[in-house]
Formats: structure tokens, sequence, C-alpha cells
């Protein structure tokens, strides 16, 4: 028994107009498992102290994760239960100085830092687990700091005197530390850096002093610099803004693998007087550039 021709022909055609659709369905399938297998492998890397994988309630930077939304699915306080909180245990940091430092989380411990001192503290109990005094090298060149970095059981902090740290999150020994920054030219780490991929990521401040921002990024193990950024964009033809772009709390990252790492939007302030009397010299952070992380 045979086939209408018609038939034939009409089948022939879905036929061949499927194959096209079913290329693109295979395409858009694959493309879709090799963004969740480089997102498993990516995730896996930033390790914790222990060794484990970061948890959801993990904080590896000071807003939380890679997008600063500073959001965790937890439901433990509620409304109703919000007003019997209380407080289970403090420690005291004893240093005369402001307290603007982020906490991360990792594990069971909280790491907190001020200008002069990393520390690192049990969660539930607050036992003082290490200590690290910052050996200043040269005069500080500001009095903030906001707080410190997570990757791979490596702490990282910035300091006042320009140095890029990075120390063991398990017993706050010092891995090596880099002078990043020039306190003779008034400039100073003062934001928290972040970690991803073997990378350390962290910018000078402070824009009201009158330095031209600079994000780079280093070498998570070694604290080899990679590549520098400067955050001041002139006009076409014309040198870059000798002041402003200051980078002065943290930064978000977008994962995406060799694509972009936009500079957050909290830059150094800009004082009322510099908003009054800014020139071609001075240039406020008002828009987000984005480098790739691999050479910025």
């Amino acid at each position: 028994m045979g086939l209408d021709s018609s038939r034939q022909a009409s089948a022939s055609t879905t036929l061949q107009l499927d194959r096209p659709r079913s290329r693109i369905t295979r395409l858009i399938f694959t493309c879709i498992a090799l963004s969740l297998i480089w997102l498993i492998a990516g995730l896996g890397e930033e390790t914790r102290a222990d060794g484990a994988a970061p948890q959801p309630d993990d904080w590896i930077t000071i807003n939380k994760d890679y997008s600063s939304q500073r959001y965790v699915d937890l439901d433990q306080m509620t409304p109703q239960n919000v007003g019997k909180l209380k407080e289970v245990c403090e420690i005291q940091l004893n240093e005369p100085n402001l307290f603007s430092s982020g906490l991360l989380k990792v594990g069971r411990t909280l790491y907190t830092s001020t200008v002069r001192q990393t520390v690192a503290f049990d969660a539930t109990i607050c036992d003082s687990r290490w200590r690290k005094l910052v050996d200043f090298e040269k005069s500080p060149a500001a009095s903030n700091h906001h707080g410190l970095g997570y990757l791979d059981g490596k702490i990282f902090r910035g300091t006042t005197d320009g140095q890029l740290i990075a120390l063991d999150a398990n017993t706050g020994v010092v891995l090596w530390h880099v002078d990043a920054a020039d306190p003779g030219k008034r400039e100073s780490f003062t934001s928290a850096p972040i970690g991803w991929q073997g990378k350390v990521f962290i910018g000078i401040a402070t824009s009201d002093l009158k330095i031209a921002g600079r994000l780079m990024a280093f070498d998570a193990t070694t604290g080899a610099m990679l590549w520098s950024f400067q955050t001041t964009v002139g006009e076409p033809n014309q040198e870059p803004p000798q002041a402003g772009g200051g980078l002065w709390s943290t930064y978000s990252l977008i994962p995406i693998p060799a694509r972009c790492l936009p500079v957050s939007p909290t830059p150094s302030r800009t004082s009322p007087e510099l908003q009054t009397r800014r020139t071609a010299s001075f240039l406020p952070i008002r828009s987000f550039p984005q480098m790739r992380q691999q050479v910025g």
C-alpha cells in the first residue's frame, strides 16, 4: 500500500524543517549544560578553611557573595520572635578607632578587622581563634577600614599604608604581603577585597585626597600583580583626570568565564567642598566600569 504523493511531499517538507529546529534545540541544551558544568566547577574552587565547599549561610565577602545582595534564605528569625532576640556572646577588639568593617563567616568561624588588626573567633561562643596585628611599614594615609575577603582557605585584607596581605584562615599566619599603594602619594586601601578563581581584587582610596583611583588584580597564591586599571577616564584625546574614582568599601562580581568585574556603586565619597570646586582634574565615579577579570 503506497502513500499519497501529496502526503509524502508534506512529510518530507516537515522533516526538512524539523532538522534545523532539532539542531538549534540541541545547541541550546548543550550551551545550558556547559554553563551549568562551568558554574558547578567554579563554585567548587572557593573552598572553606576546613576544605569543604561554601555553604548557603557562609559570607565569603562582606556583602555575603559576589552579587553583593546580602540575601540569605533563612527563616529562623521572624516578626513573631525578633523581639525575643538577645546577645549570646561578644568579643572585645580593644582598639580605639572607627569600627566600620563587615563580617565574614566561613563554617563556624567569624572574621572581622579594624585598621590595625584581623581577628577570627568562634561564631557560637565568641572564643578567639587568632588575632593578627598589622605591621605598618609606612605612615598610614587613611583612618578607615571596611573589611576582609576570603578564598580557598585564605583571608585577604588591605591596609591604610598600602599593603595587601594574605593570611591563613585557620591560623592567622601571614602567607604573603605586597606593597601595592603608595601612602606617600596619599594612596591607601580602605575597601574590602574579593577573591575569585585564583585572583584577589582591590582598589585604592581616597578620592577626597586627590588620588586617581586604581583597581588591581593579584595572584591569590603568590601576591604577584596581574593587572592594574585606572578608574578615571578622560574625554577623547585628553589625559585622564588626576583625581577621583577611588574605591571606598567593596565590589560586586559577575562570575561569567573571562568576562567582567564591575566596580560596585560604592566608590570613595565626594566631599561637599570638592563637589562645589569640581574641575577637569577631579572626577567622582558616576558609572560602573567593567573589566575582563583575566586582563583588566
